[in-house]
């Protein structure tokens, strides 16, 4: 059957119409399928490397265990020069065990059983989060592959676009290209608010350092934790410094506490080029900032000085 137009331009404006859908809806559905893909291979390879960290984290006492073995034969660890070393294995069942240890040679023997306690702790902590995430990421790859079928299967473009809606959902609307929707482009946070704040590696302990009397105050009020070690040269304008103890404050080592001293120092413009420097150590519940205080000024009790040359890393 005909259907009788009243003009041919009438046809035409119809079937350009229908194939500017049909082409929409071809485009659309070629986004989201690409979207599906990338995110899936994506996701993949973060599951994968979670489920690497959680296996890591089952070899976070035996990374402890040979911390403490160096400790117990300091006499049997060379400072420096080796690859590994045998020791008594005091954990063993059996009397007369041994186990090697793998050394840094470039590190003491104190230095290589810090930095085996540091692993045994990140080890423990990135186990705490890739938790959480192995359990989200599979859940997300059930929702995409379930999203896949979906879309081979679906033909209007109301469905695609219900389609597209979950996918944001699930992935964030700015992982997925193309589409009619406005996109507003959100700006990306700039770290700490902004503030000058330099981070740095002490052992595989987080350490902050303010650069500013302004970012002093941000890392004191906004950053820092109660028992986090603060820091600050003693009697002497400079840097503020805060390093992470994941709330065991005791447990953090001397070497590292003396590392982050000096990096203090070293970012203390009054002191930086002194031979010695003392600088004033305590937990962040110690500290305070006075009401009416002009930025970077703070009052501290219960601390302890290390002198130090001024260093960084």
């Amino acid at each position: 059957m005909r259907f009788q137009r009243e003009s041919i331009s009438v046809a035409l404006d119809t079937f350009y119409a229908a194939l500017g859908e049909r082409t929409t809806e071809a485009g659309e559905r070629s986004v989201l399928t690409r979207a599906i893909e990338k995110e899936t291979i994506y996701r993949t390879k973060e599951l994968s490397a979670q489920r690497k960290t959680l296996a890591e984290a089952e070899r976070a006492d035996e990374f402890e265990q040979w911390g403490n073995l160096i400790l117990a034969s300091p006499n049997d660890v060379p400072d420096g020069g080796a690859d590994s070393v045998t020791l008594p294995n005091l954990y063993a069942e059996t009397e007369g065990e041994t186990v090697t240890i793998p050394l840094d040679p470039k590190r003491t023997a104190r230095e290589n059983a810090d930095a085996l306690f540091a692993r045994a702790r990140k080890s423990r902590d990135a186990a705490e989060y890739a938790d959480g995430q192995v359990a989200d990421l599979e859940d997300e790859l059930e929702r995409l592959a379930a999203l896949s079928v979906r879309l081979s299967a679906t033909g209007a473009e109301d469905d695609l676009s219900a389609l597209r809606d979950e996918l944001e959902e699930i992935v964030g609307e700015e992982r997925v290209a193309g589409g009619n929707k406005p996109r507003d482009k959100k700006p990306t946070p700039k770290p700490f608010d902004g503030h000058k704040i330099r981070t740095y590696d002490v052992n595989g302990y987080t350490f902050y350092v303010g650069e500013t009397a302004d970012a002093n105050d941000h890392l004191l009020t906004r950053v820092a934790s109660p028992t986090d070690i603060w820091m600050h040269v003693r009697a002497a304008t400079g840097a503020h410094g805060v390093l992470r103890t994941n709330k065991e404050p005791s447990r953090v080592p001397d070497t590292v506490i003396r590392k982050a001293a000096a990096i203090v120092a070293a970012k203390s413009q009054s002191v930086k080029h002194s031979s010695v420097v003392a600088v004033d150590i305590t937990e962040r519940r110690y500290v305070r900032k006075p009401r009416g205080a002009k930025a970077g000024l703070a009052q501290y009790s219960q601390a302890r000085t290390v002198d130090v040359t001024p260093k960084l890393p």
